[in-house]
């Protein structure tokens, strides 16, 4: 759907075309891959998301260089991080959750999308960060951690809010807190991670880029 938005948003500021070539796999890899031989002419756009820029870091057996062969065009969005846990109860009570992670190792359950993603490294980032004893569990997708977590299996998850803001509204789920610099728009009252653990940030995002004209090699 964004990709479509984008895509429909350039045709009319662009006044032409833009023909749109969605490849999904390998972490963004396949789609991302391809710009790298493109003219660097400017027909040639490519969205990347922060599976990008971890892949590039992560992976040594990538066929490309991304920090040197891909050059920023513009931002599209930067979204915050739910930090959430699954039992009914006020937000000021989130610190008794940390409490009970470290006071009882291996109880406490983080759920995430899978291994290596932005959710994951955000979860990862805030158990270094605070010294909370959390144990990893990923899952393919958002859908069955999400459901894992109602069901009481895992405890506590990093997900964007828009996959669980639906369960918090109905008092299904409460959120302890978002990883970005700021309050989300759409959890006013949640504090940010921040505000627990000074100098975390943790956000996803999504941008335009294009093959290099000068590649630095």
């Amino acid at each position: 759907m964004l990709v479509r938005l984008i895509g429909q948003s350039l045709s009319e500021r662009l006044g032409q075309p833009v023909v749109i070539d969605n490849q999904r796999g390998t972490a963004t890899s396949i789609g991302t891959e391809p710009i790298i031989s493109a003219p660097p002419d400017g027909h040639t756009l490519v969205l990347v998301i922060a599976a990008n820029v971890i892949r590039a870091r992560l992976d040594e057996k990538l066929n490309f260089d991304f920090v040197r062969e891909i050059a920023p065009v513009a931002g599209i969005s930067r979204n915050s991080i739910c930090h959430g846990c699954e039992s009914i109860g006020s937000d000021q009570d989130r610190s008794r959750v940390h409490a009970y992670a470290n006071g009882n190792p291996g109880k406490v359950h983080m759920a995430s999308s899978g291994y290596g993603g932005i959710l994951h490294l955000a979860g990862e980032l805030f158990k270094t960060m605070t010294n909370v004893n959390m144990v990893h569990v990923p899952y393919q997708g958002a859908a069955p951690a999400i459901t894992n977590l109602l069901s009481e299996q895992v405890q506590v998850i990093f997900t964007p809010v828009p996959t669980v803001i639906q369960h918090i509204k109905a008092g299904k789920l409460r959120a302890l807190a978002v990883t970005a610099a700021m309050r989300s728009e759409t959890l006013p009252d949640v504090p940010t991670v921040r505000r627990l653990c000074s100098g975390y940030e943790a956000s996803g995002f999504q941008g335009l880029c294009a093959p290099r004209t000068h590649q630095t090699k």
